[in-house]
């Protein structure tokens, strides 16, 4: 008599069965360093044969290589390594400030091959003169993956923002004064121009720029790893990204990492989202600028930055900071 299946289980489809796999021996490579095929089976819990397997098709896509012999104290044969390679392998990241737009191109070395920011005032411009400059920073990006020899297979927009990572629409940005703005669908028709370099079908994402902190954080900050994870985020705006078991935290409608939004107090200043003693009104950049000097201070103005203008000379901007009942907490580490 055959066992009935619990409902909602099924079999594991092979395909998404190998592709977890060749990403469990990446990450391992990545996380371990240079290992034996052998190795490897251990440390991961796979066969030897399905590792052999597994690293053929990496070393294939370029994704890893043929390292040193392992010379120890083992007997046999001594055991090639392999090791994550990658070089010819980069992805593509892009955010967008209130006040500057910056691209980055990562290979899986961990090695930064282009970084270029451009100075913009984002919340005086509408979102397709955004769109517009963003298109010719990423072109910029490419154009260096093309000179170095690296594959782009992916990019990512940060945004400041509520956003549907599905559907690829900036729902609402307070800070930038955007509403409803399909980002993705923008960016690739303008990728798409007859002007553009080749190989412009680019897998585009965009989200929460708090959340890819958390994540970035998550995969290679000073705590990678860690599972149970806060990241908060603060310039202008304060957002927050929340690691828990390892995943993002979302929310139910998948509009997290706006934390700095939450009402505290409905008698407070006027936020940029129309409501009234949201946090970000009391701790962001605006607020300690506000604090840091008289109305006619020009360290007032936040596209100023607070740690220029501190740096300039501008010590009470630093007296804000010490004297704030608001950062005692964070101060002391709490």
């Amino acid at each position: 008599m055959n066992a009935a299946r619990p409902a909602g289980r099924q079999p594991a489809d092979q395909v998404t069965m190998r592709r977890s796999n060749l990403a469990l021996v990446l990450r391992h490579l990545r996380d371990a360093g240079s290992r034996s095929r052998a190795r490897v089976a251990v440390e991961t819990g796979l066969n030897r044969g399905t590792v052999s397997s597994l690293i053929a098709e990496l070393i294939d896509r370029g994704l890893v290589r043929e390292g040193d012999v392992e010379r120890g104290g083992s007997v046999g044969r001594p055991g090639q390594t392999v090791e994550l390679d990658g070089r010819g392998i980069g992805g593509v990241g892009v955010e967008i400030n209130v006040d500057y737009v910056i691209a980055v191109v990562l290979v899986l070395t961990d090695t930064v091959v282009f970084e270029h920011r451009v100075v913009l005032d984002v919340q005086a411009l509408p979102a397709e003169t955004v769109l517009d400059a963003v298109t010719e920073l990423t072109i910029r990006a490419l154009a260096a993956c093309e000179e170095q020899e690296v594959t782009p297979v992916g990019m990512t927009l940060a945004v400041p923002a509520l956003v549907g990572t599905d559907d690829g629409v900036v729902a609402f940005a307070p800070n930038l004064h955007w509403t409803t703005v399909d980002a993705v669908a923008g960016l690739r028709q303008r990728l798409a121009g007859p002007r553009r370099l080749p190989a412009r079908q680019l897998p585009i994402k965009v989200d929460n720029d708090a959340n890819l902190a958390a994540l970035g954080e998550f995969a290679m900050g000073g705590r990678a790893g860690t599972a149970e994870l806060v990241h908060l985020t603060g310039e202008t705006g304060v957002g927050g990204g929340v690691m828990v078991g390892g995943r993002l935290l979302r929310g139910a409608a998948g509009f997290s990492g706006e934390i700095g939004h939450m009402p505290l107090n409905p008698g407070g200043d006027l936020c940029g989202c129309g409501r009234r003693g949201c946090w970000e009104t009391m701790v962001g950049l605006s607020a300690l600028l506000r604090m840091a000097a008289t109305p006619d201070d020009p360290v007032r103005d936040p596209a100023l930055g607070f740690t220029a203008a501190a740096r300039g000379g501008a010590h009470v901007a630093l007296e804000a900071v010490l004297d704030d009942p608001t950062l005692v907490a964070v101060r002391h580490g709490a």
